[in-house]
């Protein structure tokens, strides 16, 4: 509701009325008063832009009704200033990827292969990654951030990733606040869940072989962690490009991969399976 409204010098005229039109002047009320102008929920509007006028004017006045245009007023009367009232709905869009699950090794973690698609509106925007009660641990800035955060440093524990969308005034933005303590004009996406859990023997329940790889990598999986159902193999360089994404049969608890035509580098390859669980690790190929 807008507040502080104010009407100031001098008034004439027989009869008097508040009118609210949409940006093409259409009337989209007639408070009788300021009272009534200061009640109304603009926020039911949704979004947009709509102007708040007072008018003066005699009997005979032609044109005076919702859904006329106020520009076809027709008779004695007198229009003051509008007053502009905009209506922004932020939209965050929609982020994929994971759930993911990282053990806590010492080995970095970090979610590679996570993206932000759908509409997105308003003037600012943040990524907000908080705990499972919902403090907030950070506020990367960009989603190149976002893939760059070590979440095995933050040790044991859930966490959960949010895409933000607000226009300025926002309060309880920062570290160590509740995200349920946002106040202002904002639009949350949906969360990623990130879940770090202690390491089991064999280097989180996945060890790569040899290291670095030339022709072969070998993946030896953890039976209680995997199972023996098939396992999706996603590598992807350190700029989130995808080299290789392929679903692979385990044999006796392990995968093995032909790197040979895979340039030389750094890569982190993530294994999952149709459980939702999933690990990721660093690999050199030379």
């Amino acid at each position: 509701m807008v507040s502080g409204l104010s009407l100031t010098g001098d008034r004439v005229g027989s009869m008097s009325s508040w009118i609210i039109t949409d940006d093409q002047g259409k009337i989209l009320g007639l408070p009788p008063t300021l009272d009534a102008v200061q009640g109304v929920d603009f926020d039911g509007a949704g979004a947009g832009t709509c102007f708040i006028y007072y008018l003066r004017y005699e009997e005979g006045l032609m044109g005076l009704a919702p859904d006329a245009n106020i520009a076809n007023i027709t008779g004695t009367f007198d229009l003051s200033n509008s007053v502009e009232v905009v209506r922004n709905q932020p939209e965050a869009g929609e982020l994929v990827g994971g759930p993911y699950t990282f053990e806590v090794d010492g080995s970095a973690d970090n979610v590679t292969d996570i993206d932000l698609i759908g509409n997105r509106a308003g003037a600012n925007s943040s990524f907000v990654i908080t705990d499972e009660n919902g403090v907030i641990l950070g506020l990367p800035p960009s989603l190149d951030a976002v893939r760059g955060v070590d979440f095995d440093a933050a040790g044991e524990g859930t966490c959960f990733i949010y895409h933000l969308r607000y226009e300025d005034g926002l309060t309880g933005l920062e570290p160590e606040s509740n995200l349920g303590d946002l106040m202002g004009c904002f639009d949350l996406s949906n969360r990623i869940e990130v879940i770090r859990t202690k390491a089991s023997s064999g280097k989180g329940g996945v060890r790569l072989f040899p290291l670095p790889a030339s022709e072969v990598l070998n993946i030896s999986l953890n039976a209680t962690t995997f199972g023996k159902s098939d396992v999706n193999v996603l590598m992807v360089d350190l700029a989130g490009n995808t080299i290789r994404n392929s679903v692979n049969k385990v044999i006796d608890n392990g995968v093995s991969l032909n790197v040979q035509t895979v340039p030389s580098g750094l890569y982190i390859i993530k294994i999952s399976n149709q459980e939702g669980k999933s690990i990721s690790k660093k690999v050199i190929i030379r």
